[in-house]
């Protein structure tokens, strides 16, 4: 299954972190990642419209403390889309921020790394790659990628996830507080 990851960035040092990273990861698992570069806001807007992207690594440069609310906005627009915040070294507080508003991950630039990278395009190949199967047997069509609307109406809210988990751990006699 082909990654096709989408670097946005108003900073050109972050493009070529990234893809020397990428280089880097890849050869310690060769997976097939394709990656496209924007440069602004709109650019990504307008990118993502295309619906031909699977992760977006998002920096800071392009939308500063507006990240968790344009991470928000996107993952509305586009559930399927994963998305890593890029976050400058000293802003850590906004680590949280970005998950409540639903990134898959939110970290310093400064602590990228090979293994990182390799261990992220990892979980989130295999992700995708269950989530076609689960569309599939869904939808008993083989093949398939589902759509942003299918995934949209299926996702469950916060406190129906909640709900869920607690109703299964208490299934087995387990309670967490």
């Amino acid at each position: 299954m082909r990654i096709r990851l989408l670097v946005a960035s108003t900073d050109p040092e972050c493009h070529t972190l990234v893809r020397s990273m990428l280089n880097e990861a890849l050869c310690l698992i060769p997976q097939d990642v394709m990656t496209h570069v924007v440069h602004s806001r709109q650019e990504l807007e307008e990118r993502l419209a295309l619906e031909q992207d699977d992760i977006v690594f998002l920096d800071w440069s392009i939308a500063g403390p507006e990240t968790p609310g344009l991470v928000r906005t996107l993952l509305k627009q586009h559930p399927r889309l994963r998305i890593v915040a890029l976050l400058p070294l000293h802003l850590r507080q906004y680590r949280q921020a970005v998950w409540e508003a639903g990134a898959c991950n939110g970290m310093p630039r400064e602590h990228m790394d090979q293994e990182w990278l390799s261990s992220m395009l990892c979980v989130m190949q295999r992700s995708m790659e269950r989530e076609a199967q689960l569309a599939q047997l869904a939808e008993g069509r083989p093949g398939s990628r589902p759509s942003d609307s299918q995934l949209s109406d299926s996702r469950l809210s916060e406190p129906e996830v909640s709900n869920q988990l607690s109703d299964q751990l208490s299934d087995h006699g387990e309670h967490y507080g």
